[in-house]
Formats: C-alpha cells, sequence, structure tokens
C-alpha cells in the first residue's frame, strides 16, 4: 500500500511575534526558512484553544508536508481494516434485520 503525506505542524508563531518592520519580519521568515526548510509553509488557525481557555487565541502554524513513516502507515492499515469489518457487521446485521422486517429469505 502507497505511504501517503501527513501535513505535520512544527512550530507555531504568536501573531504578535510578527510585528515590526518588513526587514525584521524578512530576518524572521529566512530564520523560519533556515529551520524548517523552504517548503514548509504558514497557515493562520483562528481557533486555536489552549487547555482549560474558554476564548480562542489565534495563532500561525508553521506546517510541512512528510512521508508517513513504517509504524504510521502499519497502524493506518489497521485501523482502517478494523473500521471495514466493523462497516460489513453493521451492514449485515442491518440486512437481517431488513429481511426479517420485510419477510424476506
Amino acid at each position: 500500500m502507497k505511504k501517503k503525506m501527513i501535513n505535520e505542524q512544527v512550530e507555531t508563531i504568536s501573531p504578535y511575534d510578527l510585528t515590526g518592520s518588513l526587514e525584521s519580519l524578512r530576518d524572521r521568515f529566512n530564520e523560519l526558512i533556515q529551520k524548517h526548510g523552504a517548503d514548509a509553509f504558514i497557515d493562520w488557525n483562528p481557533d486555536n484553544h489552549e487547555r482549560y481557555e474558554s476564548s480562542p487565541s489565534p495563532q500561525y502554524e508553521i506546517k510541512r508536508l512528510r512521508q508517513e513513516t513504517e509504524a504510521e502507515q502499519m497502524k493506518r492499515i489497521a485501523r482502517e481494516g478494523e473500521f471495514k469489518n466493523s462497516q460489513e457487521i453493521r451492514e449485515l446485521a442491518e440486512l437481517e434485520r431488513l429481511k426479517q422486517k420485510y419477510s424476506l429469505s
């Protein structure tokens, strides 16, 4: 089975950390590129809720795509198999219920 790409969050940044002159922002982004690579991207999360907080505290999230590891792939395959089995069991139970309801053989 083919490995999937995982969208991994690698850092969070407060919006207040991205204020200042354009030159200081360029330097900050150059640091982020050095740290996480040029293929990383920034995403705005306005609905971030910290633990035990009642209101959201928006933040920027630095993310990058990576291929899932062997362990993650095995877990995903097992989870998908369990879901498929439980779905088939539910469908067979529903089929039996409908057969009884409509007196079908």
